[in-house]
């Protein structure tokens, strides 16, 4: 008999299917089985419970009990896993059981909570869906994958891999922290130093009620990432490997040199110059007959691999017994360069390396019957190197100077062994990656924390609960770099000019990015049971130290926040949580906030007036709402101690009889501002988790909206000669999201589920202090935060128009037949500031969403994802939009389309030209595109051995997998990756091609 078991549980994620094999065995009065879990490992310490009796799993996950039947269920149950119950009247040899790890558990400001209990917007996911992707930042497995949270990964280098966060869009501006609060552990650190395969879950808190508790950072979500711990059992060890290839990362194309001198003749010839290149020139460019003084080169596809190659391997050892368990994590991760370096040219490696280890380890201690304790520490070395001098830009530092660079500024050799290289372009690429030395980037990262509870046994249910937590990481930089002389290779001559000097390599080192965080947190918990009546509480005083900056004291935090939690029966439930928290960075009067919410759940088909809806297996509706608070960060912030006047030197004066003298300046740089404030957002949440058909079909939707106040902005009058903040900034922010998912059971070998989830999120800036404006369409306020604003395109002005009987353009740039003409928005025959407007939306996009599916076939398991965005734009610029940019640059496909005499309007981009290009290069909707994009984020196919083989070889487990991430993307951006920098620079995201093996003995 199968058994399809699913537990439904708050913001749609919570759903686990549990299901249960049973082909059971009842000879006699003997029951028993074998119990494994979802990944086909074998569970041992299971309690077995029939009637009367009790026995345990032994290490081959085999059980059995003597019992006569007595019409009871028979109960399996294991710390950290669903228990289930099945009818033992089923059994019969060789009983297979599959229980299922408690991932519908959600955690909560270190409170378990099960699903069903839960009344606030929380998205949930398991750390084990993710961790067999490849990608050095956790962070851009989420992308798609979560109703509410925005994940936008904007570059693909390893182990930067920038990604763009945020929960339910943008609520706040300005001086204010727009991110997410990441919290590892309910510790602040940063997720990108963890190993994907030390995480045991990740929840994203959306409304007041579930982020009240974190104060002045709650305002624009939180998302925590658990990490595992230990769990009873015998010592159990864990080898997870892969490796995956690059391939085909789409960078910009540049065209020959051929091409490119045929249209900087053009441009010339546009600007009333002779041109520079014969038609010789030109054949003898494109056929290569004269490499030194005709080069041809492409820079982008000589420097750049076509792959790179990249391992991860993790050991994981875990265990215990009943007074204490632990966990023991020891990952790295190697990737071997993106560069096309020339290993023979020197003794040392100048490639981009990534070489990271972590170590992890947790372990839980039963002090006494009343304390128990829990330590974690985690470390991480994380190493990169790369040709030359350090850059945190990375190989985008590359990108951009090779788009700027022509194909045919100099060979690549002048002669021999000797770099080429004019005055203009001393940056020989092959010098820069072979004979500029090499640097390298290291970061030591130690965290460790302890918590504890201790039962107060004159109050049952009532113990002291703490938590104590330090951490630190640093940068330190080594730079061994050198210069090198390039020689311009001159036809003719037999002296070469040599540019430049052959140095010896530098040997310096830095230390920067000191970072330091210790956080604290003690109070009570309470909990108990009246009737049908369950309550739990928390009360706690907490401070914290940010520090992260040598030239800014550091940022404390301190208060106190709690939580109570109510539940009649299984139908109802409220929580009301709130902090009051206060930082040193406001006036003394005004230091302390309260941040209090509430959140209702009325679990609909628990009521008795359900009983005959069939149909219907889960219905619950929740609603919240609160006020949740937000400051600035006072490591980069003008609003840092504003409310105390600050004076530094500035300037000097000139004293003495000739006024010969000079004296520093000491004046007031900043008034001392006792309105600065955190801004305050009212957040209001109603929703409702649906299940259907015996839970196969998952739904839930939500409707959101907040108001943002207090938000500081800037606006100084003239008179004070200084920057003043005022909290004047308002935003509201709206929207819906929801998911839906389709789980279905096929026989006894094969399942298969659907799934989709969409967040739509607008935002309005309701005020920012924003000065008169002559005409209507002049004002940001009204539209959303990061709106584009610029010039309407109009059409192409052509050789027959009457330049002087139209508009006047001159105060943007001149103009000649092909340049772009903008709209006279007021009419005054003048195109200036004046007729700047609205152009749509920004970067950050209003609409976000994901769908997967997958199916098991016995042994077999399969599963995609996409994820993609809409109402967003991006704006083409730089080097690889401006066709021969400042009379250097590059040229590529689009510019092949540009405007020429004869064209009118049947052109795509604007005529050629040196020195007047300058009008076409404003910011106009001319230069912008749409930026939505559909991306096949994942695809995997996994092959778990047979639990009869792997018993023989004495395993606990053994599955093999293969993966490509990022296989392709459908978007009307085509010149670079649709997320990333919008002039083609930073590192695009790799297509990858994993292969890997998860072993449990």
């Amino acid at each position: 008999m199968k058994k399809l078991k699913t537990k439904f549980a708050l913001n749609f994620i919570w759903l686990v299917i549990l299901t249960v094999t049973c082909k059971a065995n009842a000879i006699g009065n003997q029951i028993g089985g074998v119990v494994i879990d979802e990944n086909h490992q074998l569970i041992e310490n299971a309690q077995i419970t029939y009637c009367d009796k009790h026995a345990v799993t032994d290490a081959n996950g085999k059980f059995e009990i003597n019992s006569e039947l007595c019409g009871d269920l028979l109960t399996i149950s294991k710390s950290g896993y669903n228990s289930i119950s099945i009818n033992p009247e089923t059994l019969k040899q060789d009983s297979v059981v599959l229980i299922s790890a408690a991932t519908d558990e959600v955690i909560l400001l270190n409170m378990v909570k099960e699903a069903n209990e839960i009344s606030e917007a929380v998205s949930y996911i398991s750390g084990s869906e993710i961790e067999d992707l490849p990608g050095t930042n956790r962070l851009t497995t989420l992308e798609g994958r979560l109703p509410g949270l925005l994940v936008m990964q904007s570059d693909g280098q390893p182990g930067k891999e920038d990604v763009t966060i945020s929960i339910r869009g943008r609520n706040t501006f300005g001086e204010l922290r727009s991110g997410a609060t990441i919290l590892v552990d309910g510790h602040e650190a940063d997720i990108t130093l963890l190993n994907p395969y030390d995480i045991e879950s990740i929840t994203v808190l959306k409304d007041a009620a579930s982020t009240a508790m974190y104060g002045l950072r709650g305002g624009n979500g939180v998302i925590l990432v658990n990490t595992k711990r230990g769990r009873e059992g015998d010592l159990k060890v864990n080898l997870n490997s892969q490796t995956s290839i690059s391939n085909s990362a789409k960078f910009p194309q540049t065209l020959g040199a051929g091409t490119y001198a045929e249209l900087y003749n053009e441009a010339l010839i546009n600007d009333g110059q002779p041109p520079l290149y014969s038609s010789g020139d030109i054949e003898t460019f494109r056929n290569g007959s004269s490499p030194l003084s005709h080069p041809n080169n492409n820079y982008i596809s000589d420097y750049f691999d076509d792959s790179f190659m990249q391992t991860r391997n993790n050991l994981n050892i875990s265990g215990g017994g009943k007074n204490a368990n632990y966990i023991f994590s020891l990952g790295h991760l190697y990737n071997d360069g993106l560069m096309n370096t020339i290993e023979a040219e020197n003794a040392y490696n100048t490639n981009t390396e990534l070489n990271a280890i972590n170590l992890h380890g947790n372990i839980g201690i039963q002090v006494t019957n009343k304390l128990n304790v829990n330590v974690d520490i985690k470390a991480k070395k994380d190493k990169r190197t790369q040709p030359g001098s350090y850059s945190s830009n990375g190989v985008s530092t590359y990108l951009n100077q090779m788009l700027a660079t022509p194909p045919n500024a100099y060979p690549t050799f002048a002669v021999e062994d000797s770099l080429g290289g004019t005055a203009d372009y001393r940056n020989n690429f092959y010098g820069q990656l072979n004979r500029a030395g090499y640097s390298f980037w290291e970061r030591y990262y130690l965290s460790g924390f302890i918590d504890f509870t201790y039962d107060l046994d004159f109050v049952e249910g009532l113990s002291v609960i703490g938590s104590f937590g330090y951490n630190t990481f640093g940068d330190n930089i080594i730079d061994r770099s050198k210069s090198f002389a390039v020689y311009e290779y001159q036809e003719g001559l037999a002296t070469l000019n040599k540019i430049g000097d052959d140095t010896e390599m530098l040997n310096r080192s830095t230390t920067e990015n000191v970072n330091r965080y210790f956080e604290s947190e003690v109070g009570l918990s309470y909990t108990t049971t009246f009737g049908e009546s369950t309550l739990d509480g928390k009360l706690l005083a907490e401070r914290r130290m940010v520090e992260r900056s040598v030239a800014r004291i550091p940022h404390w935090y301190q208060g106190f926040k709690g939580r109570l939690d109510y539940g009649l029966g299984s139908t109802y439930f409220a929580t009301f949580a709130f902090s009051f928290q206060g930082s040193e960075q406001f006036p003394p009067d005004n230091r302390y906030g309260l941040f209090p919410a509430l959140s209702l759940g009325w679990v609909i088909s628990n009521e008795a007036f359900m009983d005959n809806t069939d149909f219907i297996s889960y219905l619950k509706l929740r609603s919240s709402a609160g006020i949740n608070g937000n400051d600035f960060d006072s490591f980069t912030s003008s609003a840092y101690f504003a409310y105390i006047g600050r004076f530094e030197q500035s300037g000097s004066y000139q004293l003495g009889p000739d006024l010969g003298t000079s004296v520093p300046r000491f004046g007031e740089v900043a008034g001392a501002n006792d309105m600065i404030t955190w801004s305050k957002t009212k957040k209001y949440d109603i929703g409702l988790d649906a299940s259907f058909f015996d839970a196969r079909l998952i739904f839930s939707a939500d409707y959101f909206f907040e108001r943002t106040d207090d938000i500081l902005v800037g606006g100084t009058p003239g008179i004070l000669g200084m920057e003043y903040l005022y909290p004047d900034g308002i935003v509201v922010n709206s929207g819906v999201e929801g998911m839906f998912s389709w789980n279905q059971q096929i026989g006894s070998d094969m399942s298969f589920y659907l799934s989709a989830n969409g967040t739509y999120a607008r935002n309005e800036i309701i005020a920012q202090n924003e000065e008169a404006r002559e005409y209507e369409w002049l004002y940001r306020t009204g539209n959303p935060i990061g709106s584009r604003y610029g010039y309407s395109f109009d059409r192409f002005f052509t050789e027959n128009d009457d330049f002087s009987a139209l508009s006047d353009q001159s105060s943007i740039g001149s103009v000649i037949p092909g340049s772009l003409k903008y709209k006279d928005l007021n009419n005054d025959n003048i195109i200036d500031e004046r007729d700047i407007s609205y152009l749509g939306h920004g970067d950050f996009p209003e609409l976000w969403y994901g769908f997967s599916g997958g199916f098991e076939f016995k042994s077999f398991d399969f599963n995609f994802q996409f994820s993609g965005v809409a109402n967003r734009t991006v704006r083409y610029s730089g080097d690889l939009a401006y066709a021969i940019n400042n009379g250097k640059g590059s040229v590529n496909e689009w510019h092949l389309d540009r405007w020429q005499p004869g064209n009118e309007q049947n052109a795509t981009y604007p005529s050629l030209s040196n020195s007047n290009f300058q009008n076409n290069k404003v910011t106009s909707d001319f230069w912008l595109e749409d930026g939505s994009f559909l991306r096949l984020r994942s695809i995997q196919l996994g092959f778990t051995l047979p639990q009869s083989i792997i018993n023989r070889l004495g395993l606990q487990s053994l599955r093999l997998f293969v993966n490509g991430s990022n296989l392709f993307s459908v978007s009307k951006v085509t010149m670079f990756d649709p997320a990333g920098n919008t002039n083609g620079t930073s590192y695009p995201i790799p297509r990858l091609y994993t292969g890997g093996i998860n072993l449990s003995f």
